[in-house]
């Protein structure tokens, strides 16, 4: 099982599939990239 996501960051579009079950646990995964680039991480 996997989701696929399409996210719109700094004006470009990226397509993220992540094997993940559910969209909440996709939710969390794109949280933690944002806050990882936000903090410089």
């Amino acid at each position: 099982m996997s989701s696929a996501q399409k996210s719109i960051m700094m004006g470009e579009i990226f397509e993220v599939d992540l094997p993940l079950a559910g969209d909440f646990q996709m939710s969390n995964a794109l949280v933690a990239a944002g806050l990882c680039i936000a903090t410089g991480v």
